[in-house]
């Protein structure tokens, strides 16, 4: 998986050209705050030290009525929403002696498992010692596979049984089970694993990152009895996937010895004799397990639902992408918790000639039947809960026509009292300084009586509980009243906001942040740097509060920061989404081109001689690819960071699912001409800057070394950065790496 920043709006008295500016009413915000005018700006320490980072919900529901929390002292405590009271239970002194990466509680309460010591490895995996704390005593257990002496060996993942204090765990790629939180009785589940080959439990690479996007691949029964497992075997030679297999292991056979104690749950008859894929793994009952397959052409998704006890599977539904496009199905289905008959699922529904939009259906595994919730040219993301007792589901989605905000719905299933459409309950919602709430997240209790709501922008975030019943805020939890202290002084950036047409009968969606002496009745031109993804499904364009990069380059060194989202980005619809489809480096590039001109045609204050772009992973991909296809000099110089400059050198599992095979009876052709390496003759009038990391395990450092043994080919100069031992991230070189592309702007920017 390849790699927007919120404020006031300026509001323009008309559209210009094609330019459609979204008027946005002024709030008591800091950047909607009269300012003043030799107040300072952002400075570059402070965004790269997270001065204005704000604090989030960082809460587990534990019960219908209590969460686990870490407060601001650093101590670990309960909250009892009935009671609105604190309950400690680790004090800030452990925490601080532990200092845990990871925490959870066991279901008994008695016990802390926390994960301490940690060395990152890829995106979401890492090693890290594991010691469970008694709470009541204060003792602490190494948890190993075997007894420790000396020194407490790392391990790759471990969670708690969900309910009784019972472990599972992975050390050296192999899966472990111990039956009590003393630690005494441990069982081997498996003994195939291997380094850097053989994976029980935990993802491969191209797993963790592309599709589980987690450090884990085990899920136990609901009532513990039993665990699903996931073995990926990476041995084997040539461009071949990886062989993966899914387990469920019956813990009681395991204990007591007996037979069959490991079950093999087979892919679909259809999927088994070729490459594919599993997406998802979810129990629907104590007794079934579902799972999610994919091909590897990632168009056709089925959904299986397996015996636990004997490995049998029935194929349920079968889905294939309406557009001829890929699926996104990578979340277990929701299930009726009582008989696992039916079950939530999202899933592309046609809307009127609209194209599809992604939406919430129930399925029925004994009719068949396949029934929308929620309709509407609207996008659902993600399903919260399915409260089956008053027959609600809560969901978020980004509304019809602002694919850049997200609020809170719920809708009756088919069983609800009133057949109704999707209720929003936060449009129109606004936080305690009078600023909307356009982006919003909402984290449901066990039982969904209440919810956590943090309205995340376009102001400073703010988190409150609420009653589901009636939607009655109870408690403001979070204000982030230090952040905006620290902004009410700030010449901020202001925000432009508009939408310009682009090919195919679309709307690009453009953030332009302005310097804060912008003056709309005096002429002054300004440089103009674009800052681009553009991968598909993305989406930089929002209303959710952020302080980055942008905010410094605008407020104090008066460059227009600019965003565009065009064709391929998310949460407007599949029609929009599935441009990219087979073509890769193109509609994405040319809306770039495109609107980037459009700007520079329609604003006066835009200077389009110093006009610049950059962008990270994908987007320096599309970044290099504009510079390549740049004509008509739209852009004087480009920056890209750790860029996929071929796809053929990209993992399979993103690259087919937007491009298919790189095979003559499949896209061959598609792959060779988005190949930058071979299209580099046009950099020849810009200015470029690469840069990346030469430990980078996501976009490998040979994707730059091939596009820099291109241009020397070419006898093209160009600017270069390698960072030794750094990955994708670039995190241990943060001042350097902006630092130096602040500098490569200046000599752009200067050298007219």
């Amino acid at each position: 998986m390849l790699l927007a920043t919120v404020g006031v709006m300026l509001v323009v008295a008309a559209a210009i050209a094609t330019v459609i500016v979204t008027r946005r009413s002024s709030n008591a915000s800091p950047r909607a705050s009269p300012l003043k005018a030799r107040s300072a700006g952002i400075d570059l320490v402070e965004v790269l030290n997270g001065t204005f980072s704000t604090f989030s919900f960082n809460g587990t529901w534990i019960s219908d009525s209590e969460f686990l929390f870490r407060s601001s002292e650093n101590g670990l405590n309960i909250f009892h929403v009935d009671t609105q009271t604190t309950e400690e239970l680790l004090s800030k002194e452990l925490m601080n002696k532990w200092r845990p990466f990871k925490y959870s509680l066991s279901p008994s309460r008695k016990y802390l498992l926390v994960a301490h010591d940690v060395q990152k490895l890829f995106r979401y995996s890492y090693l890290a010692r594991h010691t469970v704390l008694n709470l009541e005593t204060g003792k602490s257990s190494a948890l190993a596979p075997v007894k420790v002496r000396f020194e407490q060996p790392p391990l790759l993942f471990a969670t708690w049984a969900p309910t009784k204090d019972a472990l599972a765990f992975v050390s050296h790629n192999d899966l472990y089970y111990a039956t009590g939180p003393d630690l005494e009785t441990m069982y081997r589940i498996t003994d195939t694993g291997q380094i850097g080959s053989i994976f029980n439990a935990i993802p491969d690479w191209v797993y963790e990152e592309e599709i589980l996007s987690s450090n884990s691949a085990l899920w136990f029964s609901p009532d513990s009895r039993r665990i699903a497992f996931a073995t990926f075997n990476d041995s084997r030679p040539g461009r071949d996937n990886p062989v993966v297999d899914l387990w469920v292991v019956d813990l009681a056979k395991l204990i007591t010895g007996g037979a069959d104690t490991v079950t093999r749950l087979a892919p679909p008859t259809s999927l088994a004799a070729i490459d594919h894929y599993f997406t998802a793994v979810g129990w629907a009952t104590p007794d079934k397990v579902s799972v999610i397959w994919m091909n590897r052409h990632q168009t056709v998704n089925t959904i299986s639902i397996c015996a636990a006890s004997n490995g049998r599977c029935q194929d349920d539904l079968v889905h294939e992408s309406p557009d001829h496009a890929w699926n996104d199905m990578y979340t277990a289905p929701k299930f009726d918790s009582v008989d696992g008959e039916t079950y939530l699922v999202i899933i592309p529904t046609p809307q009127k000639g609209k194209g599809n939009f992604k939406h919430i259906a129930l399925r029925n595994s004994t009719d068949k039947s396949l029934t929308p919730l929620t309709t509407g040219t609207y996008e659902v993301t993600e399903i919260l809960s399915w409260d089956q007792k008053n027959h609600i589901v809560y969901f978020t989605a980004a509304p019809s026509g602002k694919p850049g905000h997200r609020h809170f719905y719920y809708v009756g299933d088919l069983n609800h009292n009133k057949k109704q459409q999707a209720y929003c309950v936060t449009c129109g919602f606004k936080n305690d300084f009078s600023e909307e709430c356009n982006y919003n997240a909402a984290d449901v209790s066990e039982d969904n009586t209440y919810y956590v709501l943090t309205c995340n922008g376009p102001g400073i975030p703010q988190v409150t509980i609420h009653s589901a019943a009636d939607h009655a805020r109870l408690l403001l939890l979070e204000d982030n009243q230090e952040v905006r202290e620290r902004l009410l002084d700030r010449s901020l950036p202001l925000e432009k906001r508009l939408e310009i047409d682009i090919e195919g009968g679309f709307k690009a969606q453009v953030s332009m942040k302005l310097p804060p002496d912008y003056n709309p009745t005096r002429f002054q031109s300004y440089p103009m740097l674009v800052y681009v993804y553009g991968g598909p499904g993305s989406q930089l364009v929002s209303d959710r509060f952020r302080i980055d990069w942008g905010d410094y380059l605008a407020s104090e060194r008066g460059i227009i920061y600019t965003s565009i989202d065009g064709r391929g980005s998310g949460y407007a619809g599949d029609k929009l989404l599935h441009s990219l489809y087979y073509g890769l480096g193109t509609a994405e590039v040319d809306d770039q081109l495109a609107v980037t001109a459009a700007l520079q045609k329609s604003f006066q204050f835009i200077d389009s001689s110093r006009t610049a772009i950059w962008g990270w992973s994908y987007g320096g991909y599309v970044t290099a690819s504009a510079l390549s296809r740049d004509f008509n000099n739209v852009f004087k110089c480009g920056i890209s960071v750790a860029p996929v400059t071929s796809w053929v050198y990209y993992d399979t599992v993103y690259t087919e699912r937007y491009m298919g095979l790189p095979t003559l009876d499949d896209n061959f052709d598609a792959y060779n001409s988005s190949d930058i390496t071979r299209n580099v003759s046009n950099f020849r009038n810009k200015d470029f800057f690469l840069i990346h990391g030469t430990a980078d395990d996501n976009v490998h450092y040979q994707q730059s070394m091939m596009l820099s043994r291109a241009l020397e080919l070419e006898d093209i100069l160009f600017r270069s950065q390698s960072y030794p031992d750094e990955n994708h991230g670039l995190a241990g070189v943060k001042k350097h790496h902006y630092h130096s592309m602040e500098d490569f702007l200046d000599h752009c920017y200067n050298n007219v």
